[in-house]
């Protein structure tokens, strides 16, 4: 039975639970005999074949050169590192590392449910083809339930140029990744497709897309009811494609990340937006978005993008956020850019029924580009060489917004007391406010 879960807080259950009791196996790569996977005499191998109720746990600090395989199946098994002197299940940041000569570091097949990876640091330092850290189920149809995988770093994967290569590439359902550090990779830092319920929270991922220019530090495909939180994504390495992309799917929550691309200078394969929402009815809130040719291109219906800071000040960017589905809400921003472009741009016709409200815009281009039917009102713009195509909202400002120079509002700002009265807003940094302009509710 799948439990409820909120749109801002994910999952509400653990995928394993601390007191469940397994059988542990214990491995030490610097063992002198094959042993028996006690503490006192653990493998020197990692068993070929992982049973359901156990726990796997290669000693801290020890490196084991090697894969692990998890037949389809299985359930309910851990695989994680141990103290060399007490045995216990290491919880904390340390780590036993596995250095792989194969093309998947870590792979838990089809239909395993229940299972736990972490405290583990994986790298795959010879090239090959389609490198990948970890690899959970096999299809978008045969699929891993409830994973957790928590602690793990992924610190490169060679690559010979054949096919891609990832950090994590999964095919789960109500799992949960968190506290991960994704680095090096040739393609995609996490790639997922189908399924539903994914939880990304706490990950750092940064230093991808080396070798096809096509990569993503998080690629979501036709996945439903996922939360992104708290991540930071640096793609700024390269000007190609993005740090999220989610498409295809519904009811998804991307909130509280920080999500870096590069000034786009032009001349890009695949040019990029920081972030891309393509699923419907998703919620993005309180990110800071920075550089891409695009900070944000929203193409789901039903988003509601509301308390985000965006900064593109890309010389050849085309903009902050553009809004291409219906039933778009955009309200309580704050975008900024440098001169080019649309601070916001509603790209399709009068009867798409998308709100533009209470945003702080400058310096662009063209502060708001909307259509005739758009609702368009009380948002701030400043330093725009044009603030609004068309007709403004009755109620916009175009006074100085009287912020400091990331454009937070100092006090006696305008921004403060002039928004609409929406109800109570969480702006970006947690604080609940109502009737405020841009992201910030209170001054600096």
């Amino acid at each position: 039975m799948r439990l409820p879960r909120t749109r801002e807080a994910g999952l509400l259950y653990s995928p394993i639970r601390d007191e469940i009791k397994m059988a542990t196996i214990y491995i030490d790569p610097d063992a002198v005999g094959p042993g028996s996977g006690t503490l006192l005499s653990p493998f020197k191998v990692f068993p070929t074949v992982v049973a359901s109720g156990n726990s796997y746990l290669l000693r801290e600090g020890s490196t084991y050169v090697g894969s692990v395989y998890v037949n389809s199946g299985r359930s309910n098994f851990l695989i994680g590192a141990y103290e060399a002197l007490t045995g216990n299940v290491v919880s904390d940041n340390r780590k036993a590392k596995i250095e792989s000569p194969n093309a998947t570091a870590v792979h838990v097949g089809a239909d395993c449910y229940d299972w736990v990876i972490q405290n583990l640091e994986i790298s795959i330092p010879s090239p090959v083809n389609n490198p990948r850290g970890i690899v959970a189920g096999l299809t978008s149809t045969d699929r891993s339930y409830r994973g957790l995988i928590r602690r793990v770093w992924v610190k490169g994967v060679a690559h010979t140029g054949v096919g891609n290569g990832y950090g994590f590439r999964l095919q789960c359902d109500d799992t949960v990744v968190e506290d991960c550090l994704i680095e090096g990779i040739p393609h995609d830092g996490i790639f997922q497709n189908g399924g539903s319920g994914l939880t990304l929270r706490r990950l750092t991922i940064r230093d991808i897309d080396l070798t096809n220019t096509n990569g993503d530090c998080i690629q979501l495909d036709n996945h439903s009811n996922f939360l992104v939180e708290d991540c930071f994504l640096d793609h700024s390495n390269s000007d190609e494609k993005q740090c999220l992309i989610v498409r295809n799917g519904i009811n998804g929550t991307i909130v509280g990340n920080v999500m870096i691309m590069p000034d786009y200078a032009g001349g890009a394969t695949h040019p990029s937006k920081t972030l891309y929402v393509g699923t419907d009815d998703t919620l993005v809130a309180r990110n800071h978005v920075y550089g891409g040719e695009w900070g944000v291109w929203i193409d789901g219906a039903g988003v509601i993008f509301h308390s985000n800071y965006v900064s593109n000040k890309s010389p050849l960017g085309l903009g902050g956020v553009r809004t291409a589905a219906s039933k778009t809400q955009v309200y309580n921003n704050t975008i900024i850019g440098a001169g080019v472009g649309h601070g916001i741009d509603n790209w399709n016709p009068a009867d798409i029924k998308v709100s533009i409200v209470n945003n702080k815009v400058s310096t662009f281009s063209t502060g708001i580009h909307k259509h005739t039917g758009t609702l368009e009102d009380y948002n701030s713009l400043w330093m725009n060489a044009t603030n609004v195509s068309g007709t403004a909202g009755v109620n916009d400002l175009f006074v100085d917004p009287v912020v400091d120079a990331s454009g937070r509002p100092l006090i006696g700002s305008p921004l403060l007391t002039f928004g609409a009265n929406t109800g109570t807003v969480v702006d970006i940094e947690g604080v609940p406010g109502a009737s405020y302009i841009g992201a910030y509710s209170t001054p600096i």
